[in-house]
């Protein structure tokens, strides 16, 4: 992981402060399965011409047993921007201040490649019988570019009543925008009542 900020703090008088950040920021991370094995064949292969797939127990860890799977990866770049401004008037204490990120993230699933049964009881696990099948479809491609951003915009006022009373008063405002992939590769279920199958399209 890396992390980079660049902060500037300047006075301007005496009653006047403004702070001033940029930031960069990655987290990563890679994720390989290493195997002994290749059980391949109509008797072990939950998907034809595949390794034998992924299988939870019951109570029990997940067996993974002999694959060929490219590593799963995920990196997440973050940019931030943000300013705050202090300004002490008489009683008040006025501080204005915006916070925005731009997220980047890219991601590779292989999970199901080779597919992934789940069984709705131990007993159903011992005479095979399944109650989920997850794997993908011939030509997927797992690779996922998403980016979105987010703003934030806040005023606020200590106002000292009195040496015994402050009043705390301020207001915040954010949002995130619609998450995008870099390549249009996104479909979501538009009506979970009705809808069949997914739409292509934003989600």
């Amino acid at each position: 992981n890396q992390f980079l900020s660049l902060v500037e703090t300047h006075i301007f008088t005496p009653s006047l402060l403004n702070t001033a950040r940029a930031s960069f920021s990655r987290t990563a991370y890679t994720l390989s399965d290493v195997y002994l094995l290749d059980l391949i064949g109509p008797q072990f292969s939950f998907r034809t011409g595949f390794p034998t797939g992924r299988f939870t127990p019951p109570g029990f860890s997940a067996f993974m047993p002999a694959q060929d799977l490219p590593e799963e990866y995920g990196i997440q770049n973050v940019y931030t921007l943000s300013d705050d401004l202090l300004y002490t008037y008489g009683k008040h204490s006025l501080k204005f201040g915006t916070l925005m990120n731009r997220y980047d993230e890219g991601i590779q699933q292989t999970r199901s490649r080779s597919g992934i049964v789940g069984f709705s009881n131990f007993n159903n696990f011992l005479q095979g019988i399944t109650s989920s099948l997850e794997e993908e479809t011939p030509g997927s491609d797992q690779n996922r570019f998403y980016t979105w951003n987010t703003f934030g915009f806040y005023a606020q006022d200590d106002w000292r009543v009195t040496p015994r009373l402050t009043f705390n008063l301020g207001l915040r405002y954010e949002f995130m925008t619609d998450i995008g992939e870099q390549h249009g590769r996104l479909a979501a279920f538009r009506n979970l009542l009705s809808d069949g199958t997914p739409t292509l399209g934003s989600i």
